[in-house]
């Protein structure tokens, strides 16, 4: 059996990925919700513009840059929140 670089490349990339994608769930399974229930809104107007539509953010995160992102849930309200914002988006700008 021989191994070639490429080989060993694609299988180390791959596990590093599942791994990867399995710790980053992990972290952010709250309730039953995972990360991929949650939309991540890293505009100060927009977060504004979904709080206006009645929505809440679950969480405020600082990023490394010193910057902040806002979760909030996915479903039906932020579906229509966020095409009202394609609509007005423009008067917040």
């Amino acid at each position: 059996n021989s191994w070639n670089l490429s080989d060993i490349t694609d299988n180390f990339l791959l596990s590093f990925f599942i791994l990867y994608e399995e710790a980053l769930a992990s972290k952010f399974i709250k309730g039953g919700l995972t990360m991929h229930n949650y939309f991540y809104c890293y505009s100060i107007k927009l977060k504004d513009w979904l709080k206006l539509s009645g929505l809440q953010y679950n969480q405020k995160i600082k990023t490394k840059s010193g910057k902040y992102c806002w979760l909030f849930e996915r479903g039906k309200g932020l579906d229509a929140a966020l095409s009202g914002w394609e609509k007005y988006k423009q008067i917040f700008n």
